[in-house]
């Protein structure tokens, strides 16, 4: 979100997902650690913005806020992404290509998946285990101290896990109706542009843009003081 520059229409941001992600596999529980972080009240709250994928998890933050009896805030969503199985897939397969360099193996298949989504905790670990394994083995190739070699396997790793536990937990939502509304602005090449699952309205801005620069592009900008402001 630093790309977005409200603070000229009188909107402040409050970042809530910094260096430190929460470990949760779940959207709910993920929202919820994330507003124990946030040192702003509920009333104090006048819409979530959410990038990607992170579009579920603000969702179910939104109806936390609801039952700790703040009204129905909007949410604004950029490139929206439900994510489906499909999704995890995806980053699962980009975290391979990373993990193994120039030597990719085959990855875990997606029916090895599918059979595991039930059950988060255990789909991570595997994920995990399955990553580790082709990180230490790329790590090995190189001329690293033992020191050196740990270090760099934690640093890859947690990069790796904070990825693919965020999009876990965001494809276990529970979709809450929660009784606000949805503005969505999606660049010109975003696939998904139906109504939001559980908004009372989803209002949709498709910006001439590529998805790189949707946050930055004057249009985005525009479009989301005007629909803050209006709520």
């Amino acid at each position: 979100m630093a790309d977005l520059e409200l603070s000229p229409f009188g909107i402040e941001l409050t970042p809530l997902m910094g260096d430190s992600l929460p470990v949760r596999f779940t959207a709910r529980d993920y929202a919820m650690d994330l507003l124990s972080r946030s040192p702003l009240a509920s009333d104090g709250v006048h819409a979530i913005l959410a990038y990607c994928a992170a579009a579920p998890i603000a969702q179910e933050m939104a109806q936390l806020l609801v039952e700790r009896g703040a009204g129905p805030v909007p949410l604004v969503l950029f490139d929206a992404d439900p994510c489906e199985a499909d999704a995890l897939w995806q980053g699962y397969s980009a975290c391979v290509t990373e993990a193994d360099g120039q030597a990719s193996t085959a990855p875990l298949s997606a029916s090895v998946l599918s059979g595991l989504l039930r059950d988060p905790r255990a789909l991570v670990c595997v994920l995990e285990k399955d990553l580790s394994d082709r990180v230490l083995k790329s790590l090995a190739a190189d001329d690293l101290s033992e020191e050196e070699l740990v270090f760099c396997h934690e640093q890859i790793m947690r990069s790796m896990l904070d990825y693919l536990i965020y999009l876990v937990s965001a494809h276990h939502s529970t979709r809450p109706a929660w009784g606000g509304s949805v503005l969505h602005i999606a660049s010109k090449g975003h696939p998904y542009c139906g109504p939001w699952q559980g908004a009372a309205r989803t209002q949709l801005i498709r910006v001439t843009c590529d998805k790189a620069d949707l946050l930055r592009h004057p249009d985005t900008v525009e479009a989301v003081s005007a629909f803050v402001k209006s709520h």
